[in-house]
């Protein structure tokens, strides 16, 4: 029998209390070369730093007019206005046109 000061593991058989499992742990030691997840990070900031120059891809500035503005095109005027400026040619002639045809074709929607 049992003596009563000794822990009782088993009864009829069937375990009452769950061994300790001990949890292995292993060091990892740090790679001899990066991986491959660190060199594209890597790639990717040094491609970053080369174009932190040029925001715009199309090498255009926020503050530069606009294209009306810069050929002297009135963007306020009437449909008859502007087809007189588009008469003028060139690139002037060109957005006056433009222009006009777009301020037709949304009056005729109202």
């Amino acid at each position: 029998m049992v003596n009563d000061k000794e822990q009782v593991n088993e009864l009829l058989g069937f375990a009452r209390t769950r061994p300790k499992t001990k949890t292995i742990t292993v060091k990892k030691r740090p790679p001899e070369e990066p991986s491959l997840r660190d060199k594209v990070i890597a790639r990717r900031k040094e491609f970053a730093k080369q174009r932190m120059s040029e925001n715009f891809i199309d090498g255009r500035n926020p503050e530069d007019k606009g294209d009306s503005k810069r050929h002297g095109v009135p963007t306020k005027a009437s449909v008859s206005k502007l087809r007189k400026v588009a008469k003028q040619g060139g690139r002037k002639g060109q957005l006056a046109h433009w222009m006009a045809n777009m301020k037709a074709g949304k009056a005729k929607n109202k």
